[in-house]
């Protein structure tokens, strides 16, 4: 009680009391002691400031419309730059990373959602910095399977090996374009005009496959009625 201090540094008027609140600059600071009887004691200390990074953007290059197993790929903008600084990542479908341009591999669905990002300098972290990736995944290739030789006046029944939720069907036929939200092409009584190459491309999510492989149906005309005669 009733001692005075004495402080001396890099920052200009401290206060002279028992702890003084100041602006962080880092640099060698002193205090000297007086007791009411004029005995002197001095200590001294070394300040160092961590600057605490700032993630001044984030971008990725997801695409609306994405292959399913493909690669989304992140770029941080930090200041100050430093070699120095952990990444520390985290999204959906339990991701987790500590690379500091991540990438979410082998995507599906269930990748899409907000990622966050934290820097870190030693052991002060920066503010966490939010991205959404948003993208529907791109339908596979279709493929065709059905018969392809019939006779005049025949089904077409045209089915894919697979089919997708929710989208839909977009047939190329030797007579136009014909659209369906089954993953089947039905057409009754068949003539020689149906038959050529076909092909399909499927729609979901405003999203587009790559075209079926051409399928050539060929029909065939059915041979005339035998006459039949009589001696």
């Amino acid at each position: 009680p009733n001692v005075s201090y004495t402080w001396s540094g890099p920052v200009n008027n401290i206060p002279n009391v028992y702890n003084p609140v100041i602006p962080g600059v880092p640099g060698d600071y002193s205090v000297t002691i007086t007791t009411p009887t004029g005995c002197k004691n001095n200590a001294s200390t070394t300040v160092s400031i961590i600057n605490v990074p700032e993630i001044t953007a984030l971008s990725s290059d997801v695409l609306t419309c994405m292959e399913k197993g493909g690669t989304i790929h992140f770029q941080p903008s930090v200041f100050p730059n430093s070699s120095d600084y952990r990444y520390q990542w985290s999204g959906p479908n339990n991701y987790h990373s500590t690379d500091k341009n991540a990438a979410v591999t082998n995507i599906s669905i269930q990748d899409t959602g907000i990622y966050k990002l934290t820097v870190f300098n030693k052991f002060c972290p920066s503010l966490p910095y939010p991205i959404n990736v948003k993208f529907q995944l791109i339908p596979d290739q279709p493929v065709i399977v059905t018969k392809n030789t019939l006779c005049e006046n025949d089904t077409i029944l045209i089915t894919l090996s697979s089919t997708t939720e929710g989208a839909t069907y977009e047939w190329v036929t030797p007579l136009g374009t014909i659209q369906t939200e089954m993953n089947t092409l039905l057409i009754p009584n068949s003539t020689q005009s149906n038959g050529g190459q076909y092909a399909v491309i499927v729609h979901s999510g405003g999203c587009v496959s790559k075209p079926s492989a051409p399928f050539i149906i060929t029909i065939n005309k059915k041979p005339a009625p035998p006459e039949i005669s009589f001696n």
